[in-house]
């Protein structure tokens, strides 16, 4: 369900590179486009192997590329001994085109092809021969080769403004063909260099890099930067096999969008037609627009699949390629020598030099850079914002907290000693086990809309950083805000914010003059991702896994997940992620009931008590909320009896 990605593994096979006019044994005659890789395979009994080159190859090119294998096998121990059969021998090229009599060698193991040089007298085809150790020669292969030599590269570099995480990226200008000497950096990490000709190169955009970056490029001495964005496109399903008739729904969510301002297509394609339909094509062109997107910079999308015939089915979402313009011309330059690359124009961080943390009492630990939610929240401005689609919500920035409500805004400023107090650097800069609150000693003043005064007596702040070394619980960061009534007790003005840490889903409660407002991004961890958990873990299905605390630690962190999730989907009904959760639950009573049954024998007479409750709880078929909560607290207080437990010797 996720989107295809060339695999690179330990390349295991023999192949010859020669430049000959004579017809070749088998064809691989696709057209030459500067603007892809050519994939060229070559069958061998043991499997096959896979050569991805520059598209366009010309007499005279200087060009490199990367090879892999794909080894046959029906099972694990097959496929490596077919790959340890196919390694150990070399890629082996005679340019006969050319003057001279060089012989060039790489080893299949290495997995890349460099400086290979094509003779500016070619005529004729590339062939790719496959040799055995012996030198005999097991398959074929040709590639149709421009006579005359192509252009020259542009004179810059010319990077694309946006890509696919995981996907190939092209990026053209004065390259040299060696991919040896070519560096090209994308949101601080360096990619792999797929392919690259003197006029091009192909580059998978590393995984981590998701949202709005840049990419530095250098080859040969020259170098120039460009602005890009990463976006990453999830498919998720509830059933990934269907039967004929059955249906289920395709989910797909997109990172990486926050901060645009034009639309943004994607296209959606089913690769298995035979097997599932999707409602509304099989092919569906999605244009995002910047309205839809959260503050998250995430895009949320589904569609019914039903099944046509019976198996599991493929579905890719991908960014087409007029999604991105041709290239972004770059802002530097391209020179013989290095030359030095502008600052990025990123989102201003947050920096201890500019606001300095505060005076606490007891002091707390601050992290040295923004944490790393804050990150994806912090927009161009500086501002930490969290809003709902309808414009509800709150934001921090410097030393204010802004509130809204149905349209009404809500303001308020923060100091301490006189000094602005940095609420919005506080919470981006909290270590773990920070836990901030009753700040006496900073006052608040009513700035827009808020009825309160400046004494510290009316108002309440705290602020609390995650627990990442507690496995019972998530680790999340907490916010709270609170704000009296002048001459009264009661609260006219609160704000409840948590945030988790592992994955920066977030939920808020706001209340403003007896207006209360409630908005969540939904729990971590989907309903499947759950299930997935519990039936994958084999440490939680051992006869004597109960008798060790992490595995208490392990199933009572479930248990919260599959509490948040029933409270969430009572509010936002969805039968697929209701079924999914269901059988989450499922598997988790199973493993609890067989715990209870491993230990009844030789359980205390309270701890028999304890389970003849839990026994009496989980026996109903379906669980209310409310009796969903006494499982968790029943399930809480075995927790807190046996989480401490050692591993029998």
């Amino acid at each position: 369900m996720m989107p295809r990605r060339l695999l690179f593994v330990s390349p295991a096979c023999a192949l010859l590179f020669s430049f000959l006019s004579t017809p070749p044994t088998r064809s691989q005659n696709s057209q030459p486009d500067q603007n892809k890789v050519r994939t060229v395979v070559l069958k061998a009994p043991l499997g096959q192997v896979k050569v991805y080159l520059p598209g366009d190859i010309a007499a005279g090119d200087t060009m490199s590329g990367t090879v892999t294998t794909e080894p046959a096998g029906k099972t694990e121990t097959e496929k490596q001994n077919n790959t340890r059969k196919l390694n150990g021998l070399v890629i082996h090229e005679v340019n006969k085109a050319s003057d001279s009599a060089e012989e060039q060698r790489w080893p299949v193991s290495g997995g890349v092809i460099q400086k290979l040089k094509i003779g500016p007298a070619l005529i004729g085809n590339l062939q790719l021969i496959l040799l055995d150790e012996k030198g005999k020669r097991i398959d074929i292969a040709t590639i149709p080769i421009t006579p005359t030599p192509n252009p020259s590269a542009p004179p810059n570099f010319l990077i694309p403004q946006i890509g696919q995480t995981g996907r190939l990226l092209p990026i053209t200008g004065p390259f040299d063909g060696n991919s040896a000497n070519t560096n090209i950096n994308i949101g601080g990490t360096n990619a792999k260099v797929i392919a690259e000709s003197p006029r091009s190169a192909f580059v998978e955009i590393p995984k981590t890099v998701v949202g709005p970056s840049n990419i530095k490029v250098t080859d040969n001495g020259s170098s120039a930067t460009g602005n890009f964005r990463a976006l990453k496109i999830d498919l998720t399903a509830p059933k990934t096999s269907l039967i004929k008739g059955e249906s289920t729904e395709l989910h797909v969510e997109v990172q990486g969008l926050e901060g645009i301002t034009q639309p943004v297509p994607i296209q959606i394609q089913n690769q298995t037609p035979q097997n599932i339909n999707l409602t509304g094509g099989n092919t569906q062109n999605i244009v995002i627009n910047p309205s839809q997107v959260t503050p998250g910079g995430t895009f949320n999308w589904s569609t019914p699949i039903t099944g046509t015939g019976t198996g599991g089915f493929n579905v890719t979402g991908t960014i087409p390629s007029s999604a991105s313009p041709t290239s972004a011309p770059s802002p530097l330059p391209v020179t013989s020598k290095p030359t030095a690359t502008p600052t990025p124009n990123l989102p201003p961080p947050t920096k201890p030099e500019v606001y300095p943390a505060p005076k606490l009492d007891p002091p707390v630990t601050f992290t040295k850079n923004d944490t790393d939610c804050c990150k994806r929240f912090l927009n161009q401005n500086g501002e930490l914002a969290f809003w709902d689609e309808k414009g509800n919500g709150f934001q921090m920035f410097r030393n204010k907290l802004t509130m809204k409500i149905d349209g009404q805004e809500y303001q308020w400023e923060f100091t301490q000693d006189g000094e602005p107090f940095y609420i919005e650097w506080v919470f981006c800069h909290l270590a773990d086990h920070s836990i901030i609150s009753q700040l006496t000693s900073v006052m608040t003043r009513q700035v827009k809309g808020a009825n309160t005064d400046e004494s510290g007596r009316t108002t309440s702040i705290s602020m609390a950083g995650p627990y990442r070394d507690e496995k019972t619980t998530r680790p999340f960061y907490g916010f709270q805000f609170g704000a009296q009534k002048i001459g009264t007790s009661n609260k006219e003005y609160a704000i409840s914010f948590s945030m988790d840490e592992e994955t920066c889903k977030w939920s808020f409660q706001l209340f403003a003059e007896d207006e209360t407002i409630s908005y969540s991004t939904g729990p971590p961890g989907s309903p499947v991702q759950i299930y997935r958990y519990l039936m994958g873990n084999n440490n939680l299905r051992g006869p004597n896994s109960s008798t060790q605390g992490v595995w208490w630690s392990n199933l009572y962190r479930v248990a919260g997940e599959i509490v948040s999730w029933q409270a969430w989907l009572a509010e936002h009904p969805d039968a697929e992620q209701s079924q999914a959760l269901s059988n989450a639950f499922d598997v988790w009573r199973l493993l609890v009931k067989n715990a209870i049954d491993n230990r009844y024998g030789s359980a205390s007479a309270a701890d028999k008590q304890l389970f003849d409750q839990m026994r009496a709880l989980l026996s109903p078929t379906s669980l209310s909320p409310g009796q969903m909560n006494q499982v968790f607290w029943k399930f809480n207080d075995l927790w807190m009896r046996f989480r401490n437990d050692a591993p029998p010797k």
